[in-house]
């Protein structure tokens, strides 16, 4: 009988652990303030139809015909 050679393997990390960490957290915050900027932009537009329809409102009031003595 032959017998084969043994072939030996060695797993070496591709990332260490704190680049890991890092590049998750990185992640995260990028998400996070995307989510943050959003929602501002978006409160911000719900803020400026709201007085738009005031201010339009405002004006239609204001625009009654006066009466002239």
């Amino acid at each position: 009988m032959e017998s084969r050679p043994t072939v030996f393997e060695e797993e070496v990390e591709a990332i260490s652990h704190g680049s890991l960490f890092a590049n998750i957290g990185g992640s995260f915050g990028l998400f996070i303030g995307f989510s943050l900027i959003t929602f501002i932009e978006l409160l911000e537009f719900v803020l400026r139809i709201v007085s738009t329809l005031m201010g339009r409102r405002k004006v239609q009031s204001l625009n009654l015909p006066s009466k002239e003595p």
